[in-house]
């Protein structure tokens, strides 16, 4: 990894990002905001802002849809072949534990990965629905979208670093125990009682 090589996969980035989302600030530009200006919702979505405009705006909720799949469908494709020859490189190379380690680790970026472009595409799909949806619902769904995978991907990751492991398991034993002698005391308490 030269700074070179680095440089260029940020530029990359950023120009397919900028072409991704110009299509859809052209679009929404385009609409008119004639109606209430209230948003319904704890995030601001393009998506909440196009729901406000009047008039028929079809076409940007197609143009916003096309993106999302395609952004959803070419990632996920990127990333399933990437997986799929590091895993294909390492069984060739690695053997015994450190293959384990190796397939944990890829199982786990893969799991994030999917919790994140699963929960954009559902929130993407909920806004374009609309009203069939109550708002209710698209601001859980939104909120699985923003909060969800941030909150998970400490989890995943920390469950994989053996202290943090180990530490969890002591506090749930206790927890166990503490709970196996409050239902101990219980029945004690309950047969004096009875007695």
């Amino acid at each position: 990894m030269t700074t070179r090589f680095l440089l260029q996969i940020l530029a990359i980035g950023l120009l397919r990002s900028a072409l991704l989302v110009c299509p859809i600030v052209i679009s929404v530009s385009k609409v008119q905001f004639c109606g209430s200006n209230i948003i319904r919702s704890f995030a601001c979505e393009n998506m909440v802002l196009l729901n406000l405009g009047c008039g028929d705006v079809s076409k940007v909720h197609i143009t916003g849809l096309a993106v999302r799949i395609y952004v959803s469908g070419f990632d996920g494709i990127l990333i399933l072949i990437s997986y799929l020859n590091i895993l294909r490189t390492a069984m060739r190379i690695i053997r015994g534990p450190a293959l384990n380690k190796a397939l944990h680790t890829c199982s786990t970026h893969l799991i994030v990965a999917m919790l994140i472009y699963t929960s954009g595409f559902l929130s993407s799909i909920a806004y374009r629905i609309g009203d069939a949806i109550p708002v209710n619902m698209q601001n859980l769904i939104s909120a699985i979208y923003f909060l969800f995978p941030a909150m998970v991907n400490p989890i995943i990751y920390g469950l994989r670093v053996k202290e943090i492991r180990n530490c969890l398991m002591k506090i749930y034993m206790r927890k166990k125990l503490d709970i196996k002698k409050l239902a101990k005391g219980k029945r004690v308490s309950s047969i004096e009682t009875a007695g």
